[in-house]
């Protein structure tokens, strides 16, 4: 197989739902994120994988990393100009045999989210306003909102408190 045919072939075979697999071309092919989650990664497989012949290599991102959609979570390289068919079965069989050597563990987006900041005295508003904002943001990229806020002094009788509220309004997290 040329380059391109096997690095996609081999792409194929590695998608799985909640992959797609792309490219085949200058040799390489990558398995991307179709949603955002966090990667989980059989290190063991990729590595037998990648010992079936040294003009074949797949590389992924450090297992348990967060990724959006779209993003890539694994490549698959090849050093030459072609590689036998068999090679590339080989490679597959393995990952077939062991179970996917890379999948994603998606965000659950039906959560309902709920942020208790504590309040010290003299502690600005705009701080506690930044907090929410890069909260909801780092939220925003896995697909998750702040559903329900709430403020209390920072002791342990009103968190408790405010942690109930949360609950009582449905809050999951």
């Amino acid at each position: 197989l040329d380059e391109n045919a096997a690095a996609l072939r081999l792409a194929e075979a590695l998608r799985i739902p909640g992959l797609s697999a792309s490219g085949g071309r200058t040799g390489r092919a990558n398995l991307r994120a179709e949603s955002a989650g966090v990667v989980l990664i059989d290190a063991e497989t990729i590595h037998r994988m990648n010992a079936v012949d040294e003009a074949l290599t797949i590389s992924t991102v450090q297992p348990f990393d967060a990724v959006s959609a779209g993003q890539v979570t694994a490549t698959v390289k090849l050093i030459t100009f072609g590689l036998p068919a068999a090679t590339v079965d080989a490679c597959a069989a393995i990952a077939q045999a062991d179970g996917p050597p890379v999948r994603i563990a998606p965000y659950d987006t039906s959560l309902k989210i709920g942020l208790v900041q504590t309040i010290l005295p003299g502690l600005k508003d705009s701080v506690i306003a930044k907090a929410t904002a890069t909260t909801g943001s780092r939220l925003a990229e896995m697909g998750l909102a702040i559903n329900c806020e709430q403020h209390c002094d920072h002791a342990v009788g009103a968190v408790t408190d405010a942690l109930a509220e949360m609950s009582a309004a449905g809050c999951d997290i």
